[in-house]
């Protein structure tokens, strides 16, 4: 169980002056010197706010800078969460380390949400291992300009995703977001198609940012790599590119990841405070998180179904009638599903956008539709 005694076996408070008038009286918590969350704090929160630092894992109050940013900014209406302060400072990295897991790991337990902020990309590995210690199956998701499986295109070493995928892993569906072409092994493409997976790179997201939108709402675990921003917009970020995701679309992107249905956690990394001398770095992951915590307090959860008058189903007759392919519009959000009959006479639904509807009634086939064909095949050949 979680209470205050627990939490102070694992956590460094936050400093006081880094939390505005507005934000400490809203109803959310925060935990500072004088203030340890208790059960019932943890009770009324459903999201919590956690650093993990890796890279100076040595110094406490390693994201001061980029809280005082966060808390300047407005006030979000019904948003209640908690920011636990970070994982404690310790000479011995492995130890922040096992402290972060098995935090997480309890919180995971009672069904809550955890926004992870890292200084390392090292965070990513363990953030997923939080679900594979508890043998939970995950849809991950990653946003970052590369794919991640091997080191370079010189080795065979694997790097984190491809510690995951060489494993024995829990991963049900995977999907790479906002890649860019040029960083991608060949071979890291035979995984991904080999396996069912997605990737979203970024070309088809700077010409209709919502291609990643149905993506990011069926995943659980979202792993949000600052490196995929354009490096002019992130100066302090090291192996950034020309190319990224620019200001617009970083903060849209945090929105989507906010607003997802099945979410249990993210992390966002790698961020220092050693940023330029005008914070800009600061001031962005400020408003990139600021975007995930106004989209999580209007989340709305929807299932689709034709009996709810929340919804509206359209039904295409595809391809001269021989295809019979339905979709559903959410009344109140406006987003989209697909549903595919299979042949087994169930059907299968995936999160999609307006586009493909009207590419439907055009009969055009999306790119989306190999990925979802591909997808069903995958899960009857497992039945």
């Amino acid at each position: 169980m979680i209470d205050s005694n627990y939490l102070a076996n694992f956590l460094d408070p936050i400093e006081e002056k880094s939390i505005s008038n507005a934000w400490d009286l809203s109803g959310s918590f925060f935990h500072t010197e004088n203030n340890m969350p208790d059960s019932i704090a943890i009770a009324n929160c459903q999201l919590f706010f956690l650093g993990v630092s890796l890279k100076t894992h040595k110094k406490k109050n390693a994201f001061c800078t980029l809280r005082k940013e966060l808390y300047k900014l407005s006030l979000i209406s019904n948003l209640k969460f908690c920011d636990l302060g970070d994982i404690k400072a310790n000479e011995n990295k492995s130890q922040v380390i096992a402290a972060y897991k098995t935090l997480h790991c309890e919180l995971t337990k009672q069904n809550r949400i955890v926004l992870v902020l890292s200084d390392s990309d090292e965070i990513a590995f363990e953030h997923y291992q939080v679900y594979e210690k508890q043998n939970i199956n995950i849809n991950l998701a990653t946003i970052d300009k590369q794919i991640n499986i091997y080191k370079s295109n010189a080795t065979s070493q694997f790097s984190y995703l491809g510690k995951i995928l060489n494993s024995k892993h829990n991963i049900t569906d995977f999907t790479a977001i906002a890649t860019q072409e040029y960083f991608i092994q060949e071979e890291e493409k035979k995984i991904l198609k080999k396996n069912a997976f997605t990737e979203i790179g970024l070309g088809k997201i700077k010409s209709k940012i919502n291609r990643m939108e149905p993506s990011l709402r069926e995943a659980n675990v979202i792993n949000y790599n600052l490196q995929a921003l354009q490096s002019c917009i992130v100066p302090s970020i090291k192996n950034t590119s020309p190319n990224g995701l620019d200001v617009r679309d970083a903060c849209i992107t945090s929105g989507y990841i906010g607003a997802s249905d099945k979410l249990k956690s993210t992390a966002i990394y790698p961020y220092h405070e050693d940023s330029n001398s005008k914070n800009q770095t600061t001031k962005l992951l400020a408003q990139i998180i600021w975007y995930f915590l106004k989209n999580y307090s209007e989340k709305i959860i929807e299932i689709p179904n034709e009996n709810d008058l929340k919804f509206t189903k359209y039904v295409v007759n595809y391809n001269n009638n021989n295809t019979t392919i339905s979709f559903y519009k959410s009344n109140i959000s406006n987003r989209w599903w697909i549903e595919f009959l299979q042949h087994n006479k169930t059907s299968a639904i995936f999160p999609c956008n307006y586009e493909e509807y009207q590419m439907a009634i055009n009969n055009q086939i999306p790119d989306e539709w190999i990925n979802y064909f591909n997808k069903i095949s995958k899960n009857a050949e497992k039945k």
